[in-house]
């Protein structure tokens, strides 16, 4: 295995994610002169919801590809794929069935029309099967593959989106047409493929396995989409779509940090897997050193240029956002942090602990929600999403390091400096808001360093 193999999965799945996952950043400065703060907040709580549903129609039954990828040999995982998807399958159908008996009553619970309502289940099990192929493809290596899936879907929603939004009276039903009909339209293809290759729907062995070791990441899936979107279905009941419509732009800008970091873990992983089975401690220490060091660096730069980009990433009556962004980002760099443990976690199949960190926390941060939004709005709601990412950080790496039977590779001074560094630059950041050749300057020297590094070692990580 070499580094630059590594790196060119790297590269890969940024080019992937940033094309699925990074369409609504790089919409945003179209979307924010065509949609209202209103509108947005509007779609924003639509996107929520849809959010929270992928992890509880889908059952998350691609949780355990990772593991399934060692356990099983490589003939049999076609079968696998396709035998599990119907778990997720079946467990949509009797999901969809319920919902739509009592559509009024959930209609009025996620304060979207009976419409909305029928599109979110649909699009919402369209996105996980999607994500299911992919985390497939990625496990296997195949990013290349991975990222042609991603990058086409990405760009039919863009272009519908679009058409639609200019086209459509009710500009909310065309940005939300224009993401679901081709996400339903790649899905319904990669669901043949998967039981034409497959040629199984139902195995118990696999189901068994695949179900014992999801069951916990369902409970831990849901419980952070909780607290990563219960600030927003909070923010439009205790104050209004605009406060949301803001708060879901300044959100879209930050992503982009989660876009790199979710990439890169996801090529990071399957060669951690590899490592570890190996025994290979070395190789995982020199690597895991570079990795937080280029992620770190790459917060730090955005850190310095975030106040220009969202300025031209959306017109004024958006900017009252701007002072949420470093919050934002430090919430989003404990967010990175918490992989590392949790990978860990899931090579020893050492998930049952999970849900109960995540529920957790995802309560502590609803009670903050409840606490702070209604006396400092959206700023309150990203301070309570910060602890709760710090909070969910710490109970991994306690798990990690001192409840699981075997060595972690990591003790807590490999966090420290990084967490520092970043917190520096969070509190700088508002005495430089309005500095732009200190904070431009600071950036080059920041980037120059990321590229000589990566020109030097000639790997990313």
């Amino acid at each position: 295995m070499t580094t630059e193999s590594i790196s060119k999965s790297v590269v890969w799945q940024l080019l992937g994610k940033f094309a699925l996952q990074g369409v609504a950043f790089f919409t945003t400065p179209i979307f924010t002169r065509i949609l209202s703060p209103e509108n947005y907040g509007t779609i924003a709580l639509y996107t929520s919801w849809s959010s929270i549903l992928t992890v509880i129609l889908s059952l998350q039954t691609y949780g355990a590809i990772a593991t399934a990828r060692i356990k099983f040999s490589k003939s049999e995982m076609s079968a696998y794929l396709s035998s599990t998807l119907s778990i997720s399958i079946v467990a949509y159908l009797i999901f969809f069935i319920l919902i739509i008996c009592f559509r009024s009553f959930f209609a009025n619970l996620f304060k979207l029309d009976k419409t909305l309502l029928s599109i979110l289940l649909i699009h919402s099990f369209s996105n996980y099967v999607i994500a299911f192929f992919v985390a497939y493809l990625d496990q296997h290596k195949k990013v290349i593959r991975s990222s042609i899936i991603s990058v086409s879907s990405a760009v039919a929603s863009i272009l519908l989106s679009l058409i639609l939004v200019l086209t459509f009276k009710n500009k909310v039903y065309g940005k939300i047409f224009g993401q679901a009909i081709p996400t339903l339209s790649f899905a319904f293809v990669l669901v043949i493929i998967i039981y034409y290759k497959g040629k199984c729907f139902w195995n118990r062995v696999y189901n068994r396995y695949c179900i014992l070791l999801t069951m916990p990441l369902v409970m831990h899936g849901l419980g952070h989409m909780v607290f990563t979107q219960a600030d927003r279905i909070l923010l439009q009941r205790y104050q209004n779509e605009a406060v949301l419509g803001i708060y879901s732009v300044v959100y879209s800008l930050c992503s982009i940090l989660s876009i790199v970091f979710t990439a890169a873990n996801t090529a990071w992983g399957p060669f951690y897997y590899d490592f570890k089975k190996q025994g290979n401690e070395d190789a995982i220490a020199e690597h895991s050193k570079r990795y937080i060091k280029i992620i770190t660096l790459l917060f730090v730069g955005f850190i310095l240029l975030s106040f220009d980009v969202f300025k031209l990433m959306a017109p004024e009556p958006y900017w009252k956002g701007l002072k949420m962004i470093p919050i934002f980002v430090a919430s989003f760099y404990f967010s990175y942090l918490y992989l590392f443990p949790v990978v860990y976690e899931v090579y020893y199949e050492k998930t049952k602990l999970m849900p109960i960190a995540t529920l957790s926390v995802a309560i502590i941060n609803i009670v903050l929600d409840l606490i702070l939004i209604p006396h400092y709005a959206a700023i309150g709601a990203v301070f309570a999403t910060l602890i709760a990412q710090i909070l969910l950080f710490v109970f991994h790496f306690i798990v990690a390091r001192f409840i699981i039977k075997e060595k972690f590779d990591y003790k807590f001074t490999f966090f420290l400096v990084p967490i520092i560094v970043i917190l520096l630059f969070v509190g700088i950041s508002y005495f430089l808001i309005d500095l732009y050749f200190i904070r431009w300057f600071l950036f080059l020297l920041v980037a120059s360093y990321v590229f000589y590094d990566i020109l030097k070692h000639r790997s990313i990580f």
